[in-house]
């Protein structure tokens, strides 16, 4: 463990401190590529994931266990577990909850293969279909019976913009 101060040029005052660890690189021994068949499922759909695995040392790590989980807005959702067949392949079925609130979704995949365990991770969103809308008055503020343009910017649950449009309103 090893602590980094940053003082002022006096040393009278420590303006901050900071903990942190050194740890020896350890390289993957594993090549992991975990897919879903579609981009994105909404609420209560099923999805399929596949998941190829491969030693580096060379070949398939037939037989390796996969420990699956989804989280859905920070919470297990679901769990499963499957076997690589002999090509290191392994397929499985998950369903999305039907109650989601933000729709930031992961899928995990825990392989073990000979004392060796590592894991994959599938981000992926939910469309929960609620989205955020704010209104930007043109200088800042609107003014009682004086024309001014408003701008609005759309976003979903997560944050992330999304495309809209609007008529023009006329009061």
């Amino acid at each position: 463990l090893f602590r980094s101060e940053l003082r002022d040029r006096d040393h009278s005052l420590t303006v901050a401190r900071q903990e942190f660890e050194v740890r020896r690189f350890l390289p993957s021994q594993l090549s992991k590529k975990l897919e879903l068949a579609r981009q994105s499922y909404g609420p209560g759909e099923s999805g399929l994931a596949t998941l190829d695995v491969t030693r580096a040392i060379g070949g398939a790590a037939a037989g390796a266990d996969v420990a699956f989980e989804l989280l859905v807005d920070g919470a297990a959702a679901w769990s499963g577990l499957g076997t690589c067949d002999e090509d290191g392949h392994v397929a499985i079925r998950f369903t999305v909850p039907k109650d989601v609130e933000r729709g930031e979704a992961r899928l995990l995949a825990r392989v073990s293969d000979d004392g060796v365990v590592e894991t994959a991770v599938r981000p992926f969103v939910v469309p929960t279909g609620t989205f955020d809308v704010a209104f930007h008055p043109e200088g800042g503020a609107l003014v009682a019976d004086a024309p001014t343009r408003v701008y609005f910017e759309v976003t979903d649950a997560l944050g992330r913009p999304v495309e809209a449009e609007i008529g023009r309103a006329h009061v």
